[in-house]
């Protein structure tokens, strides 16, 4: 160890032994120890006890931070924060606890939660698009067959250009089905008879 100006040098390495204690044999940082590094003998923590933010920062041109532990008993990458590619990439199940959203858009615009019976998606500007771009794919809407199975009840086919309906549907009571840009002809049920009607 050497000491000059006020720096402290260490070749190899330093060790502060543990007694189990949080409060005792801590590296610490900064003139009012606001910054602690320890290990209580079974966890190790990294505290900033006392004034702004705590920062984990590579300044390294294009470098990237990996957040690690252990899998199947060896060392594997959970979060890779790349910097060369300017993205966050997850290695692992991302799980929200029950009704914790997932906000997207600068303003929380958008929100997906579950609260333990059922999973909300709500939208709080503009529109909501859906979008497939595999040539020739098609946008599934499936859900319980009734039978302990799933079906497809709606296939937006894009192989054929059509929207097939592979259940019944049903309209309400004077509920219209429209037909014709200019909604020029509409089926509905009365209640007592069937009606069929363009106004042209």
């Amino acid at each position: 160890m050497r000491v000059s100006d006020a720096r402290v040098e260490v070749v190899g390495s330093l060790k502060l032994a543990e007694d189990g204690s949080s409060s005792d044999n801590f590296l610490s940082v900064g003139a009012g120890n606001d910054l602690k590094l320890y290990h209580t003998g079974s966890d190790s923590y990294v505290i900033n006890t006392a004034v702004g933010n705590l920062y984990l920062e590579n300044a390294v041109t294009d470098g990237s931070i990996f957040l690690r532990a252990d899998k199947g008993g060896s060392q594997a990458n959970y979060i890779w924060i790349d910097g060369s590619a300017e993205q966050i990439k997850m290695y692992a199940d991302v799980i929200l606890q029950d009704s914790i959203e997932l906000r997207l858009g600068t303003g929380s615009d958008t929100r997906l939660h579950h609260n333990d019976t059922l999973f909300t998606l709500e939208n709080y500007k503009g529109d909501i698009k859906i979008q497939q771009n595999t040539d020739d794919g098609s946008i599934l809407f499936q859900n319980d067959n009734g039978s302990g199975g799933v079906a497809t009840y709606i296939d937006i086919d894009g192989s054929i250009t059509k929207t097939v309906f592979s259940q019944a549907t049903r309209h309400g009571t004077n509920v219209q089905a429209y037909f014709g840009d200019s909604d020029n002809g509409y089926v509905n049920y009365n209640g007592s008879y069937l009606k069929m009607e363009s106004p042209e």
